[in-house]
């Protein structure tokens, strides 16, 4: 791919292309977050001589200290856990789980979403943290990341007594997700 020369591509192909690539690389850190995962959950670091998966990540890795936070917390909330009596618990963040696995949606969306989903309070119904954990995986996909988080995040401001949720219980089904290219504002057509 480095050494590839994309002068014969169209700019359409070329667009094509650099949307598959995107997914790849989504699929890439959903193989690392697997990975910090089964290594979180086999508690590796004592036996290599780190005080925790994070720093284990970290030194072995070479990598800083959030990518490895990043990493552990999306598989502790998208991965089934093992339960202490035997068996597994499901993942907290299911959508979550395979919107990464499909390759939809990106790291940082991500790190929102269970930053976001930690915050909620425990009194909130179980219906009602599905239908924000599935409104928030929805605006993910469709969002890039910065007025993603920006939204996210005034959203739940201080003094705010109401969590956006786009669909209740009750609603009908989704619409297909589609990807757009807009932030929080509709795209200008291009001239043609």
């Amino acid at each position: 791919m480095i050494g590839a020369n994309y002068l014969p591509f169209t700019e359409a192909e070329l667009l094509s292309f650099a949307e598959t690539f995107e997914t790849h690389s989504r699929l890439v850190f959903t193989a690392q977050v697997r990975i910090a995962g089964e290594i979180d959950t086999r508690k590796m670091a004592a036996a290599h001589g780190a005080s925790g998966t994070a720093a284990l990540l970290r030194e072995t890795l070479t990598i800083s200290h959030p990518d490895a936070r990043t990493r552990i917390d999306t598989a502790k909330a998208t991965l089934p856990q093992p339960a202490v009596s035997g068996g597994t618990i499901d993942p907290v963040l299911p959508l979550l789980g395979a919107a990464l696995a499909d390759g939809e949606i990106g790291v940082e969306q991500a790190r929102t979403i269970i930053a976001t989903m930690t915050k909620l309070p425990a009194a909130v119904k179980p219906g009602l943290r599905q239908d924000v954990q599935e409104s928030l995986v929805e605006q993910g996909i469709l969002t890039q990341p910065k007025p993603f988080a920006s939204a996210v995040k005034l959203d739940a401001a201080p003094g705010r007594s109401r969590t956006r949720v786009t669909r209740t219980a009750n609603s009908p089904t989704p619409p297909t997700r589609t990807r757009s290219n807009c932030t929080s504002a509709p795209a200008t057509p291009a001239p043609g």
